[in-house]
């Protein structure tokens, strides 16, 4: 991770996550069990909590086990890591009081709602998971998650579009984005609350067909009929 000041734009630090760093706050390694690497995903500030935190999907050899680490801008080092089970963190995002949200890459159909002050878990949402980049949204008061792993019921690969309630931490609805798991990221604007997500090729949305790729617009009837 690379921390860039905005001022000289010039590089401050960079935080290596290794093996030496996952000892220093507790840990063995980031791989899963393989020995391969799990990376680090996408970070998020919080202006109360005056840290940065970034998604890290697995930790200690394990298939199963991540977690989220704390990052002090000021000493520009990990301070501690908030262990999650069955998620696989990708997506990270801050919602309302102080609540994160972990887009859990695995696909077991759970989302996890997360402390961001002390790390401890609010809440699983059940009905999506596999989700890669997350967005919360200040306009609908939404999280939406890029689901491109989520499975259906049978257990059949269903990529689709999360709605999450960040007042109420409930599912509000999926929404298919076709048969291929494209759909890495989502983004929002609050102003009009439309959701956008990067569609790849062979993916259909709704009755148009997305043959080359496109950006799919998604929103509610019920803010449209606000304007």
């Amino acid at each position: 991770m690379t921390l860039i000041s905005t001022e000289t734009y010039s590089v401050l630090a960079r935080i290596t996550f290794d093996s030496a760093l996952a000892k220093s706050v507790g840990h063995i390694s980031f791989f899963d069990s393989t020995g391969a690497p799990g990376g680090i995903e996408q970070p998020v500030w919080d202006p109360v909590t005056r840290r940065f935190y970034i998604s890290v999907p697995t930790i200690d050899g394990s298939d199963t086990k991540g977690a989220i680490a704390v990052i002090n801008p000021r000493t520009m080092t990990v301070e501690r890591l908030f262990e999650v089970d069955d998620c696989n963190p990708a997506g990270l995002s801050l919602g309302p009081h102080q609540h994160l949200l972990l887009g859990c890459s695995l696909s077991n159909a759970q989302s996890v709602i997360m402390d961001a002050r002390d790390g401890h878990i609010v809440k699983r949402v059940f009905g999506v998971g596999g989700s890669d980049e997350v967005w919360f949204n200040r306009g609908d008061g939404n999280y939406y998650l890029a689901a491109r792993n989520n499975v259906d019921a049978s257990g059949k690969l269903a990529p689709a579009l999360g709605i999450i309630d960040a007042a109420r931490n409930t599912l509000l609805g999926i929404v298919p984005t076709g048969p291929t798991n494209g759909n890495h990221s989502v983004a929002a604007d609050r102003r009009n609350n439309h959701v956008f997500v990067p569609l790849r090729d062979t993916t259909v949305t709704g009755s148009l067909p997305c043959a080359k790729g496109c950006i799919g617009v998604y929103w509610s009837d019920e803010d449209e009929d606000e304007r």
